[in-house]
């Protein structure tokens, strides 16, 4: 199948994972996910190798500040996971139920991550929403 998105997680953190984002097989930034573990809780997430089905979340809108009003997109279909949502963000807080995204990855305050989220998430979002609004778009995890 070919998917519209694809993350290949490659670097394991102390608490999080690292992958590339591609967009239409042309590499677009990074992501970060909660670690694989055997046992979560409802604020851990790790998504494991498959594909899955993206769409816009229904009353998910982030409103703070307004001028960021938006929809945002989501991942459907992970075992064990109602709704996961693309985000921006840096502490290991702004892992639960999101798939951060940034374009570089560093250190900040003494922890690994990733940097340039915000700017990166809205720049993404821009590039894929209509299309993932126009349905039936695909994304697939893979760990190398």
């Amino acid at each position: 199948m070919n998917s519209f998105i694809k993350v290949e997680r490659f670097l394991n953190l102390p608490q999080s994972k690292i992958g590339r984002v591609f967009i239409n097989n042309k590499l677009f930034c990074y992501s970060e996910e909660d670690e694989a573990r055997t046992t979560k809780d409802s604020n851990q997430i790790f998504i494991p190798d498959g594909v899955y089905s993206l769409g816009i979340a229904e009353n998910r809108i982030i409103k703070v500040p307004s001028i960021y009003k938006h929809e945002m997109i989501s991942i459907t279909g992970v075992p064990n996971n109602e709704i996961l949502l693309f985000h921006y963000g840096f502490l290991k807080s702004n892992l639960a139920n999101f798939l951060v995204i940034g374009d570089k990855i560093g250190v900040m305050n003494g922890n690994e991550g990733l940097l340039s989220s915000k700017a990166t998430y809205f720049e993404f979002h821009q590039k894929v929403f209509d299309k993932i609004k126009s349905g039936s778009q695909k994304i697939a995890f893979t760990t190398i």
